[in-house]
């Protein structure tokens, strides 16, 4: 496997990972926002801003994924994607700071998806 095989097979990997991340939140959703559940309104309207905010992200990585698949199959060139605002993360990254102030008291599972997302934005900005 050559250099870029491995590349565009780490891609497509970490897209299907945020891809399922994705799809749990969904999932999760579904499953507990629109009853409201168990909690206060105002835990209610953090949980509703915590799943929107991971939705955001999740495509927003998606999206630069994406980008970065295309460049590496010859799909789009080098200079091209580097015209289009998907192809920096940065806006991404700065968002995350103090934007989860208040996620701590989150149900154990809605936390667990967002240590996922972060994680796997933590991971593309490495690769950025």
């Amino acid at each position: 496997m050559t250099l870029s095989e491995t590349h565009t097979a780490f891609l497509h990997s970490a897209f299907e990972e945020t891809l399922t991340l994705l799809e749990d939140v969904r999932g999760y959703i579904a499953a507990n926002l629109a009853s409201g559940g168990d909690l206060l309104p105002a835990e209610h309207a953090t949980l509703v801003r915590a799943m929107s905010r991971l939705t955001w992200q999740l495509t927003e990585v998606m999206s630069w994924l994406l980008l970065r698949k295309a460049v590496a199959v010859g799909e789009i060139d080098l200079d091209e994607a580097r015209e289009r605002e998907e192809f920096e993360l940065q806006s991404l990254m700065d968002e995350e700071d103090g934007a989860s102030d208040g996620f701590g008291d989150l149900p154990v599972p809605a936390r667990g998806l967002i240590d996922r997302c972060r994680r796997i934005c933590a991971q593309a900005a490495r690769l950025e």
